[in-house]
């Protein structure tokens, strides 16, 4: 029997993680690349994606894990804000 008195809430998803690590490993950082292009990527600044240097393309992280999908990701434009 649920007890009536318990309240849901919605737990929330940060890319960071309690003990300030990065979110995706350096490691893995090095042998990823852009499934679009095949360019090197980076891990953006807020660790909310990683984005391809030579495309532009921003795949994003979910739970910790890179959605390395072409057709998720977003090109952010030249004369945006780069969060690199």
């Amino acid at each position: 029997m649920l007890n009536q008195n318990f309240m849901w809430s919605e737990k929330v998803s940060t890319n960071a993680d309690v003990n300030n690590k990065p979110i995706v490993s350096p490691d893995l950082l090095e042998i990823l690349i852009c499934p679009a292009c095949k360019g090197k990527v980076e891990l953006k600044k807020d660790e909310s994606g990683i984005k391809c240097l030579q495309c532009k393309r921003v795949y994003p992280i979910r739970d910790g894990i890179p959605g390395m999908i072409v057709e998720e990701a977003v090109v952010e434009d030249e004369d945006s804000p780069s969060n690199i």
